[in-house]
């Protein structure tokens, strides 16, 4: 099982990859950074990422989530946002073989009734309270990311399945949760264990926050676009060999690998003393002892920054700065 999300990162601020990359909108000519859009794909099991493609910044997601579906099998489940739960998508997926559960768009108007048509789907048939397979018509309109002969391939109709369930949460108000998804079977894929694994789609999110915080991927220092591919891989591969070694050191079945510190094995490799024959299962005896993180039931954490930055004025247009008189 896989998720997918998208994200950004920074570099310097040089003309090629101003021109390559972008630079985001609103800001003063000659100021702001160019940032790339990540899109990437994460193993659920694992914490692995398995493949990244990046591409310039205002790239949508669902753009260049057909380039990830070719690294994965028929039969796949993909985790992802309600970005992926629109039709073109849908049918991409269907088409490869694979399957996806993501929360209903936005525009989808989801109707649990009795009633055949319901807004802009049709009903096929009823699976349960609040589970049913549904109709979703080709729009009129073709994505602007998708080219023509790609939108003829795709099919008049697809049929996919709608569940509703409300959760609730010790010390949450409950919320309801309103998924599609192209697995069509109640009994081999019951509702509860369908919205069970949508509610797992935040790991990516914290993973990435590990990749580009606890790392400090989020601003790179190549100043050419090789050189950023490069330093960003470089990253990842990082990022990997912690997540291999925090699995080497779960043993089979023995620890929940999402409650092992990350940022804690990260100072391991940084500052503990290698010994010789460090490979494999050995890895805990040479000194590897991680720290487990507390279970943290339905916890929702508004990201926020306790120290506040200093506030500098920005920097004018490059060609107006006036030099500051020295202080004698």
């Amino acid at each position: 099982m896989y998720i997918l999300d998208g994200t950004n990162d920074s570099m310097p601020d040089t003309p090629e990859l101003r021109t390559h990359y972008g630079v985001p909108g609103g800001v003063r000519e000659g100021l702001g950074f160019p940032m790339s859009h990540l899109l990437l794909l994460l193993d659920r099991d694992t914490g692995l990422f398995v493949d990244v493609v990046e591409s310039p910044m205002f790239t949508s997601d669902v753009s260049t989530s057909s380039r990830l579906h070719a690294r994965l099998s028929p039969g796949d489940i993909l985790l992802g946002d309600d970005a992926y739960g629109r039709f073109a998508h849908l049918a991409l997926v269907l088409q490869a073989g694979l399957h996806l559960i993501a929360p209903v768009h936005l525009k989808r108007i989801v109707d649990f009734g009795r009633g055949d048509r319901r807004g802009n789907s049709v009903l096929a048939r009823f699976l349960g309270t609040d589970d049913q397979l549904v109709e979703y018509p080709k729009p009129v309109t073709r994505p602007p990311w998708m080219d023509a002969e790609q939108w003829q391939k795709l099919p008049g109709k697809i049929t996919v399945r709608e569940i509703r369930r409300t959760i609730k949460r010790d010390g949450f108000r409950p919320i309801v949760v309103t998924v599609v998804t192209t697995l069509p079977d109640p009994v081999k894929h019951p509702a509860d264990e369908v919205i069970e694994l949508r509610l797992t789609r935040w790991l990516i999110e914290t993973n990435i926050r590990h990749l580009k915080i606890t790392l400090r991927m989020d601003v790179l220092k190549c100043k050419s676009v090789e050189g950023v591919r490069k330093e960003r891989m470089m990253f990842l591969l990082v990022y990997n060999i912690i997540r291999r070694l925090i699995l080497d050191a779960s043993g089979p079945g023995k620890v929940n690998v999402r409650r092992m510190s990350f940022a804690d094995v990260l100072a391991w490799l940084r500052y503990a003393k290698l010994v010789d024959g460090l490979e494999g299962a050995g890895i805990i005896g040479a000194g590897l002892q991680i720290k487990l993180n507390p279970i943290r039931l339905g916890r929702l954490a508004a990201r926020v920054l306790k120290r506040q930055k200093k506030q500098f004025p920005s920097m004018p247009p490059l060609g107006t700065q006036r030099r500051t008189p020295r202080l004698t």
